[in-house]
């Protein structure tokens, strides 16, 4: 199994506005992460484990959104993912 490390954290929870940056109230605003360089492999590693999933843009080549398990790993609530689901 795929194991997490401080980057994988960090890029999801800025993914999903879940970061120091913001009210617990609001992560989940935004769910979106344009990925580059060693970035890349990080959300190799969260898709392996279902956090992410890669979706098309026709402006970003490698652009990722987190699912529902990556939402509940970080300790969403039920209104948080609704939000992070719905964006």
């Amino acid at each position: 199994m795929t194991e997490l490390n401080k980057l994988d954290t960090e890029n999801l929870q800025h993914m999903l506005g879940a970061d120091s940056r913001y009210k617990k109230n609001q992560w989940g605003f935004r769910n979106r992460f344009s990925a580059g360089g060693d970035d890349v492999i990080s959300m190799k590693r969260l898709e392996d484990l279902g956090f992410v999933r890669e979706v098309k843009s026709s402006v970003f080549i490698d652009m990722f959104v987190a699912t529902e398990a990556g939402c509940k790993h970080l300790g969403f609530n039920k209104k948080q993912i609704a939000n992070a689901m719905n964006f």
